[in-house]
């Protein structure tokens, strides 16, 4: 999920690398914050937008004559998303008014921390491993949203930062580098069952010199 004023395609080049690792990356534009006038007002309905996108896309790929059929294994889900985009995929994994894609893993970067449902908290949500990204200069969504998301949420959980980093950076060289390390084996993990990435990502974080990363085990 896109942030404010962005849209499906503009992440392309770090996206591309999550598909080379063995991922199908479906990266819908959003009808209204996706225009220049910073459109926020439709975030309760981008949780919709998700399942509605998701699920066609299963469905699509049943057909025979689809050229994905076959090759994707279409009950393993991670949902993910940046800025208003984060917001969208937090409220589509843990937000009670939207959680019916019942995902594997969560990836928030820079998102917005908020509950679309009054009285809800992430606290009370199911656990799912979640992995938040944040530059600690954001000046657009202040690094406190993360840091109350891995505070809050249930569940085995990571929070990448990038002490130099603001809000887009982690998408640019040399950032980019390390969101794409992290990501990969967090997914390899948690889709694949394939750990040995992420049991090694704190090393891996540690000797890029430029990111840092905390872990929190399942509770």
């Amino acid at each position: 999920s896109h942030g404010v004023a962005s849209n499906g395609m503009e992440r392309h080049d770090a996206l591309s690398r999550w598909a080379a690792a063995g991922y199908v990356v479906v990266a819908p534009t959003f009808p209204l914050s996706s225009r220049p006038s910073s459109e926020i007002t439709d975030l309760p309905n981008q949780p919709g937008d998700f399942v509605f996108v998701t699920e066609t896309f299963r469905s699509a790929v049943q057909d025979p004559a689809n050229p994905l059929h076959a090759k994707v294994l279409s009950d393993c889900l991670a949902v993910a998303g940046h800025s208003l985009g984060g917001a969208t995929t937090l409220a589509a994994a843990f937000d009670p008014c939207c959680d019916q894609l019942d995902p594997d893993a969560v990836i928030d970067i820079a998102g917005v921390a908020v509950n679309l449902t009054p009285g809800a908290s992430f606290g009370q949500s199911a656990p799912r491993p979640t992995l938040i990204v944040h530059g600690t200069l954001d000046a657009t969504v202040p690094i406190s949203h993360s840091e109350q998301a891995f505070a809050e949420l249930r569940g085995p959980r990571w929070l990448l930062t990038f002490p130099d980093g603001n809000h887009n950076s982690m998408f640019g060289p040399p950032e980019v580098e390390v969101l794409t390390a992290s990501v990969v084996a967090f997914l390899d993990a948690e889709l694949k069952g394939a750990p040995a990435a992420l049991d090694a990502l704190p090393a891996t974080v540690d000797a890029s010199g430029i990111a840092t990363l905390q872990v929190a085990p399942a509770g």
